[in-house]
């Protein structure tokens, strides 16, 4: 699914139909939206976080 790899079939065989696994389309979706959500989750409900702090009441 990478760029250099779509771009070598393209200029080594042209007329291929080029075909991706879709578990493999799966797993790279989920761990893009893990490396979006951990960072995330470490910051919620914590004291030290600004926002956590202000939205609490005093």
């Amino acid at each position: 699914m990478s760029v250099s790899y779509w771009a070598a079939v393209r200029t080594g065989l042209p007329h291929a139909t080029m075909v991706v696994n879709h578990l493999y389309v799966v797993q790279l979706a989920n761990k893009m939206l893990s490396t979006v959500r951990r960072p995330l989750r470490g910051r919620r409900r914590r004291a030290a976080d600004p926002a956590w702090r202000a939205a609490r009441p005093a």
